[in-house]
């Protein structure tokens, strides 16, 4: 029997290292161009994660959503303003009912890039009785209740 023992080194890395290693090698893999701060040693670890996350967001990325919900059109009521239930959004971009309540907050940010608003309101739900309904509103620009006359007496 052999009595030696073999002992193996590996470099140590630090996670911050780590972390710097990745966000280089995805900048190589995207060709974008990203700030210098991120390699900066200066950094500490929760002021590089606060940067990566400001990086993501203003990668910008469109959500696969957006071009069926641009071409979205609601009901357009008596005071000028359009809107749509979150069940008929859902219908539209077919997206099964299991998966609804977990796609509610992308689905929220989409229609806010769009221009609409989150509301509830009173009317049919998909049961087919009155109650509180979610879903989204926006402005009519140019419609006659929307148009802001000067007063005139």
């Amino acid at each position: 029997m052999c009595s030696e023992k073999i002992t193996l080194r590996l470099p140590q890395r630090s996670f911050v290292e780590i972390l710097r290693d990745s966000a280089r090698a995805a900048r190589e893999g995207t060709a974008q161009q990203h700030s210098r701060e991120l390699e900066r040693s200066d950094l500490s670890f929760s002021e590089l994660l606060r940067a990566s996350a400001e990086a993501g967001r203003n990668a910008g990325v469109e959500d696969p959503w957006e071009a069926r919900l641009r071409k979205l059109k609601g009901r357009i009521g008596h005071d000028g303003v359009e809107r749509v239930s979150t069940h008929d959004v859902f219908e539209l971009l077919e997206v099964p009912m299991r998966r609804r309540p977990s796609e509610t907050v992308r689905l929220s940010r989409a229609m806010r890039r769009l221009g609409w608003t989150n509301i509830r309101a009173r009317g049919l739900n998909p049961g087919s009785y009155r109650d509180r309904v979610r879903g989204y509103a926006r402005e009519v620009p140019g419609h006659p209740a929307t148009i802001k006359r000067p007063n005139e007496f």
